[in-house]
């Protein structure tokens, strides 16, 4: 129980499924999908905010990778008239506190989009924190949120490639690849992309296409090659289009061209049904950063900043 303001008390209470975290976070409005960011190795903590009177007034959650010793903020919502800066630190002070407890991370971190350079909440909150256990935060930029708009794909779609002939559907199927849409993938394909993860080769951290239940039928697929295999592109519906959740090709097919088939085919198709298009560019990842920049630096309209926030274990 937490008393922030001399008169009203909160309780912070484990939701303990998935499935009252999604339910959780509906009857705010948002859709989140829990299992979409977990993988091998990994945790998840999740509270709720109620109020004196018993109404759930808020939700925050975080995941635990044991592989990196690294506990992540996901998400932190308090209802508006609920809302105010103590309650959100002593929500982060609960968070924070539980999954020390539970999971004894080295590092704590915080990743989230900053439109404004000088002013950052989410920096002022942590710094309040007051906890003697945890090193003061430090800010580091993480990557961007990219949109493109597909009107302007489209219009130089020739110009990029991707809607020449050549990547066309009927010419990929005419070398033995297949565009299969991930919702009628059965358990032989999923079960190929089990073993595929597993492999210590396979570089798919963060990119498992088992997002739970939350993604874009139209623009969800798997590119297969006879018996194999070769990629996979998962997308969610986001503000006015699509954000790519996940974009991955296997390493024995990147001579073959499959990446640039699965590329070509999944603009084509996002081009067709959005206005929008959004993915994430981190800051490691420079090899995507070329294909933004260079391949799709016309289409980009807008650049958000990503942030990380970085605090470790101080004794």
């Amino acid at each position: 129980m937490c008393d922030t303001k001399g008169r009203e008390k909160y309780a912070f209470l484990p939701i303990d499924s998935y499935e009252e975290l999604r339910e959780t976070y509906a009857s705010f409005g948002i859709k989140f999908a829990a299992s979409s960011l977990l993988q091998k190795n990994q945790q998840l903590l999740a509270l709720g905010i109620h109020s004196v009177a018993g109404e759930t007034c808020g939700i925050a959650s975080g995941v635990y990778s044991q592989k990196e010793k690294r506990f992540l903020i996901l998400g932190l919502h308090i209802r508006r008239e609920d809302r105010s800066k103590e309650l959100v630190r002593a929500v982060l002070r609960e968070l924070l506190g539980r999954a020390r407890q539970q999971f004894h991370p080295d590092r704590y971190e915080w990743v989230y989009k900053q439109k404004e350079e000088g002013r950052d909440p989410r920096l002022s909150l942590v710094k309040g924190l007051d906890l003697p256990w945890l090193s003061p935060a430090v800010r580091r930029r993480a990557g961007a949120l990219m949109k493109l708009d597909t009107a302007i794909l489209q219009e130089s779609g020739s110009k990029m490639r991707h809607n020449r002939s050549y990547w066309s559907p009927e010419h990929v199927a005419s070398l033995g690849y297949a565009f299969l849409p991930w919702e009628t993938c059965g358990e032989e394909i999923k079960g190929k992309i089990r073993a595929m993860l597993a492999l210590p080769e396979e570089n798919t951290e963060g990119l498992s296409p088992f997002v739970g239940d939350e993604y874009d039928l139209d623009t969800s697929f798997v590119l297969a090659h006879e018996d194999s295999v070769c990629g996979w592109v998962i997308c969610a519906k986001f503000n006015d289009g699509v954000e790519i959740r996940r974009w991955y090709i296997v390493r024995d097919a990147r001579r073959n061209r499959a990446g640039q088939f699965l590329g070509a085919y999944m603009l084509q198709v996002i081009q067709e049904r959005y206005k929008a298009v959004y993915f994430k560019v981190l800051e490691h990842s420079k090899s995507m950063l070329r294909f933004a920049k260079g391949y799709l630096g016309g289409a980009i309209v807008e650049e958000i900043p990503l942030y990380r926030l970085e605090m470790k274990e101080s004794g």
